[in-house]
């Protein structure tokens, strides 16, 4: 027992002598200052950006998913569904924090030019019976949007981390969570390795990239994502060239051809591939008026947000096909801006598994047939 007390004595007094120190330590006050540059060598920077953002949800039909809906479930009843079922939700999830890293030349690389980026957010679990692995609600994971670092040399670079596919760069100005994924719009982040060529004009550019990276397609439950088991990257590609628009001042009328092909191999259950073709287009009609717009075709494309995700018919082992794209009229103030626009995604009715009805949970095995959409929004910066 005297030991014990000795051992607590012992403790309490090395805690009291640290905390002199610390004191002391805070008192002479350069003795631990910490300048800029200790965090960052000189010649570099980091700029730091971010938001605290609140989405409020509200649905008049029930969705596959509350906080990120892909599609409306089927409200046919005789299939266990409900009609004008309501929903609402709200969440800060898309809260965002993010560094812009810019350094000096490497001598040893050719002086090449080094950046990167770092952005987080915490919209990768949603709660729900759709997700028994995810967080509770008020103990949001972070989620990594990008994680890259970029080599370049005047016209040339290479870039290696998360970032957006090289496919389908353009965006719907409307839901800029899920962004009309499934919907018509394709394309998403990933694990990279990418090369390019970037001049006001031209850009081409080409990488490998993780395939499942979106779906987490494993067929035959063997552990490893059939992509992966494949032993072979997919590959994606996109040529662009942009022009001036003599009606519409300094704008510039952009088009863009890609693609991407992958190799999925899920053993007893099959082997498949996956590819899409696509162009994009940038057009101004006036300096504030824009066309814009996306356009594709493909098949096995569940890992690259298309066939309204889904990838593989199971029964048949083949692959579906699919086709879509979007277009939207964008008017741009110095505030805010409107838009009106369309996506649709319409996989091949004959490459879905058979079935008499669509069930409400809108499941692969199932077969979604169409994703369709109209909108308009109205997007105001103070």
């Amino acid at each position: 027992m005297e030991r014990l007390k000795m051992r607590i004595f012992k403790d309490k007094f090395g805690l009291l002598f640290l905390s002199v120190i610390f004191v002391n330590i805070l008192m002479e006050g350069n003795l631990f200052a910490i300048e800029f540059e200790d965090i960052i060598s000189k010649g570099n920077s980091l700029k730091f950006y971010g938001f605290i953002r609140l989405d409020v949800i509200y649905d008049d039909s029930k969705t596959d998913n509350a906080q990120i809906p892909f599609y409306v479930l089927s409200e046919d009843v005789s299939a266990g569904g409900k009609q004008d079922d309501a929903v609402y939700t709200m969440h800060p999830r898309l809260s965002r924090l993010g560094i812009d890293f810019k350094g000096s030349e490497i001598p040893h690389l050719f002086n090449g030019m080094v950046s990167g980026k770092f952005e987080m957010d915490f919209q990768n679990r949603v709660p729900g019976v759709s997700d028994p692995n995810s967080s509770v609600e008020s103990r949001a994971f972070p989620r990594i949007r990008h994680m890259f670092l970029k080599l370049s040399w005047d016209k040339f670079f290479i870039m290696g981390g998360q970032n957006w596919d090289i496919i389908s760069p353009l965006m719907p100005s409307v839901s800029n969570d899920t962004l009309m994924w499934n919907a018509g719009n394709t394309g998403d982040r990933r694990p990279q390795l990418r090369i390019g060529y970037e001049t006001k004009e031209l850009s081409i550019a080409g990488g490998a990239a993780l395939t499942n990276a979106v779906d987490r397609k494993d067929l035959d439950t063997n552990g490893i994502r059939d992509g992966e088991d494949s032993a072979v990257p997919h590959l994606q590609g996109r040529v662009a060239y942009a022009f001036a628009t003599p009606w519409a001042g300094d704008k510039k009328t952009g088009i863009g051809i890609w693609g991407a092909y992958l190799w999925e191999d899920a053993n007893t259950k099959g082997k498949y591939t996956g590819n899409i073709i696509g162009a994009d287009l940038t057009m101004p009609v006036t300096d504030r008026l824009a066309v814009r717009g996306e356009l594709w075709s493909g098949q096995n494309l569940s890992d690259l947000r298309g066939g309204i995700g889904q990838g593989v018919n199971t029964i048949t082992k083949k692959e579906i096909g699919s086709s879509g794209g979007w277009v939207e009229m964008l008017y741009s103030l110095p505030t805010n801006f409107v838009a009106a626009g369309y996506t649709v995604d319409d996989p091949d009715d004959n490459d879905l598994p058979s079935s008499s009805t669509i069930a409400s949970g809108g499941t692969t095995a199932d077969g979604r047939t169409k994703n369709q959409a109209y909108y308009i929004a109205e997007r105001f910066k103070p």
